[in-house]
């Protein structure tokens, strides 16, 4: 038959109610012990994580830095080859001129050309158109000097035309880089174990 609590005695009971609380107190320990550590080491991963994290983002930073400072210098050289083409573009309204003024002579170098086959008869009327011609000849031979410098603006324009397209190609490729460089950045974030 079983003892009853009354029969047992009163430091006995003492006495186990200690063991079981030391007990108790030993397990406790134990698993804030066990707590600790693994909180320990979330943390030390998560440290780490972000240790690594940061680097990743300051070389991405200083990429991107190299990215838009090449950016930049491209922009620059467009804006004075931009300036450049306002420049060639100013001298078109002299062109449109001297190429109105062309018209012109030449209207007038066929209207002598009609004149003359109308005043075969008279003689002094055809020297008077030859003279006629030789100034409008030598008009002629001061326009051929305005058609080179045209031709030169016109050469001008197409180069700059190529530096810009050469830039906008130089352009393309760093905005290509700087997106690769973005890609790259999410690449350390599934190495986590998270979802």
């Amino acid at each position: 038959m079983a003892e009853q609590p009354e029969d047992r005695d009163p430091f006995e009971i003492m006495e186990n109610s200690m063991m079981q609380f030391n007990e108790a107190m030993r397990l406790r320990e134990e698993l804030s012990l066990r707590i600790g550590k693994r909180t320990t080491q979330i943390i030390r991963v998560g440290a780490i994580t972000v240790s690594l994290l940061s680097l990743a983002v300051v070389y991405l930073t200083y990429a991107l830095k190299g990215d838009m400072q090449n950016m930049s210098g491209y922009m620059e050289q467009m804006t004075g080859m931009m300036q450049s083409m306002t420049t060639a573009i100013a001298y078109m309204p002299e062109m449109n001129a001297s190429i109105q003024n062309m018209n012109s002579h030449i209207a007038l170098i066929q209207q002598d050309l009609n004149g003359m086959n109308t005043s075969v008869g008279s003689m002094d009327r055809q020297m008077d158109h030859l003279r006629s011609m030789d100034v409008q000849m030598d008009y002629l031979r001061s326009m051929s000097g305005d058609m080179s410098g045209l031709r030169q603006d016109v050469n001008f324009m197409n180069q700059h035309v190529a530096g810009m397209n050469h830039q906008m190609g130089a352009l393309t490729g760093s905005v290509g880089a700087m997106g690769y460089n973005v890609n790259r950045m999410a690449a350390p974030a599934k190495m986590l174990p998270f979802p």
